[in-house]
């Protein structure tokens, strides 16, 4: 297969609209293009160019390229096996940028190299765009910690309140006092699990990300036999296939999985003979695992709430749980720079994936 970043050369005819279409492309493009000749001299010189780096073309043509992109930059970029990649480049004023750098090759039909075309995008606004919102989400998950924390001493104590009127003088309390203190015990129990939910959901996102090569298979395995051993196990068939290893935090993908498949045994319980399958589609840039079950499943027009903390598809009363798990799932993906999406259906179960980069 011919290498996907060296151009061949057109013939002598072809050149005429060749240039004609270069020049538009040099012209309109909103990305800087630069061009350089096989010694690094800088042959052509956009437009965006100018606005990137500060630089007018008849100033910087004819020098060579390292004067705003360093050498060994540009020859970590070539030599990596692919032609895209993030370096830092500086401007006339000495300020440095850092942009998304794309290069191909020009050779001829003997694979001489002629000429080297290099695309740079500015990535100034979109990073302070990512640390914002990593900020926004930092300062969230703190607050979220904080006042799940400073919740938990009063609510302790109401539990206990109710407690003791349940355990010592239930039977002295009229049938409505009865009726609230019962309301009381569960409803407080009830916020006591949420709060316990929004805790975890923060403490994933301040744990500190440490990655290692994961057997991911052994893993899942692992949590399958313990979910085996649980009240609902020995009901709901385990189809495991072959899980491929990756690069990810081992605690925090153990989590993960945790919920997924603890999800799929809740919504399956309806069914007679739950089944939930688990296995991986290895792809180029990505693996992604999936949960599947055959339980109660879900309308895909409100799949984009799954992920949300607190927001759950149906009765809590039918189903116990704080709606937080697919959240904490959905914080995880996001982590390790992948994602999870679900596919479902009414009383036809659910598949739920999740995909980290290579």
């Amino acid at each position: 297969m011919a290498d996907q970043r060296k151009l061949p050369i057109h013939t002598p005819e072809q050149d005429g609209l060749t240039d004609l279409l270069f020049g538009s492309m040099m012209a309109q493009s909103i990305d800087a293009v630069v061009i350089t000749t096989p010694e690094n001299k800088i042959s052509h010189w956009s437009a965006s160019a100018e606005l990137l780096f500060g630089y007018t073309a008849e100033h910087i043509i004819g020098k060579p390229i390292d004067v705003v992109v360093p050498l060994a930059a540009l020859r970590e970029l070539r030599n990596g096996t692919k032609n895209t990649g993030t370096i830092e480049v500086t401007s006339a004023a000495a300020e440095p940028i850092t942009v998304s750098a794309n290069f191909r090759e020009v050779v001829d039909a003997d694979q001489n190299l002629l000429a080297v075309t290099y695309i740079f995008r500015d990535l100034r606004e979109q990073l302070k765009k990512d640390e914002s919102v990593k900020q926004k989400g930092r300062a969230l998950e703190s607050f979220s910690y904080s006042v799940s924390h400073d919740l938990r001493a009063p609510l302790r104590r109401i539990i206990n309140y109710a407690e003791i009127l349940q355990e010592d003088h239930f039977a002295s309390l009229d049938e409505e006092v009865q009726r609230i203190v019962s309301r009381m015990a569960k409803n407080s129990e009830r916020m006591s699990e949420l709060i316990d939910g929004l805790l975890l959901y923060s403490r994933v996102g301040q744990h500190p990300l440490q990655k290692s090569l994961v057997n991911v298979d052994a893993l899942v395995r692992n949590i399958v036999a313990e979910f085996k051993n649980t009240v609902d196990g020995p009901r709901v068939t385990f189809h495991v296939s072959r899980l491929e290893s990756c690069e990810a935090d081992p605690v925090l993908l153990r989590q993960g999985f945790e919920q997924l498949i603890s999800n799929a045994v809740k919504y399956s319980r309806p069914n007679e003979k739950p089944v939930i399958e688990i296995g991986c589609l290895p792809g180029k840039n990505e693996t992604t695992y999936f949960v599947k079950d055959n339980g109660v499943g879900f309308d895909m027009q409100y799949a984009g709430k799954l992920f949300t903390v607190f927001q759950r598809l149906h009765n809590p009363a039918d189903f116990e749980g704080t709606g937080v798990g697919l959240a904490i799932v959905h914080q995880i993906a996001a982590r390790h720079g992948g994602t999870v999406r679900a596919e479902g259906k009414v009383d036809e179960g659910a598949t739920f994936y999740f995909s980290l980069p290579k």
